[in-house]
């Protein structure tokens, strides 16, 4: 049976080996001659192994008692400090929905990451911080960003993460340019977990003044309350992102429109999964999309 573990690697050397398949390969992204099938393959039976762990529950409210215990190998359950209030009344996602054990899997074969709108701090927040400070044993340095312009929510956030031992600091950004050299300095020669606390529409030189420090990003998640049509071609050009994670990618005036654009528009990126699962607030699904680009 093949371990988690060799699961993990597998994913690895899949997304380290794209890069070469797809220089050899210029022309439209095919499943075939950039590996896109066994990526997908990868990390739909990485989720699947955490779904075992799990109970097989595809919802943001975890029953309790059915999912292992956190550890390397097994995300943390979805958090609130907030008294009398349940992480799945925040909209956290959590390790027992597909889409937060698909995130998890996938953040855990990249080496960067960034999150707008960090929100409570105890769902993708969690579950991304944790996939890239737990994985520092792979013996490849990791940062993991995510942005908040509620201080309020960043304290929260980093109480989260630190409770479950993962050092944390916070960053207050510098408008309109987001981050000055020396800040992003000190981002690039401390690799590891930061939220940036500001104002994104305020700081939207943060990505430019990051990525060309650091090199770009491999991942981006987006959970925004807004479609950010004005952001993306920001993001794409200073940072030139490998995977993209959307959810409520089904809700208007969110951000459900991106992948679907990448995807007609652009041969250059491909869908690895995509899922929904059952709204907290109301009948009905919120769907999700992960995907990836031919580099």
């Amino acid at each position: 049976m093949v371990s988690f573990q060799h699961i993990i690697i597998s994913i690895v050397i899949i997304i380290a080996g794209v890069a070469g398949v797809a220089s050899a390969e210029s022309h439209r992204c095919s499943p075939v001659l950039n590996d896109t099938l066994r990526i997908r393959q990868s990390l739909r039976r990485c989720e699947r192994t955490l779904a075992s762990k799990c109970g097989f529950q595809n919802t943001l409210l975890e029953m309790p008692g059915i999912c292992e215990p956190m550890g390397m190998d097994m995300p943390p359950p979805a958090t609130s400090f907030f008294p009398g209030t349940e992480a799945s009344e925040l909209g956290c996602i959590s390790r027992s929905s597909q889409f937060g054990r698909a995130l998890w899997c996938l953040a855990r074969a990249v080496n960067s990451a960034i999150e707008l709108f960090t929100g409570v701090g105890g769902g993708s927040t969690l579950l991304l911080a944790h996939a890239l400070a737990k994985a520092q044993r792979m013996g490849r340095q990791r940062s993991f960003f995510t942005m908040e312009r509620h201080l309020g929510n960043a304290y929260h956030a980093q109480n989260i993460l630190e409770s479950v031992g993962i050092s944390t600091r916070i960053l207050s950004l510098a408008s309109p340019d987001g981050l000055t050299n020396g800040m992003a300095a000190l981002l690039k020669e401390n690799p590891g977990v930061w939220i940036l606390h500001g104002d994104l529409f305020e700081n939207l030189g943060v990505f430019n003044a990051l990525c060309s420090r650091i090199g770009g990003l491999d991942m981006v998640m987006l959970d925004p309350p807004v479609d950010l049509r004005g952001v993306w071609p920001l993001i794409e050009t200073a940072c030139k992102p490998k995977f993209l994670a959307v959810h409520n990618a089904n809700l208007p005036g969110h951000a459900g429109w991106l992948p679907a654009h990448l995807l007609r528009t652009n041969d250059r990126w491909y869908e690895i999964m995509n899922g929904s699962h059952p709204s907290v607030w109301e009948r009905g699904k919120r769907s999700w999309s992960l995907t990836g680009r031919c580099w």
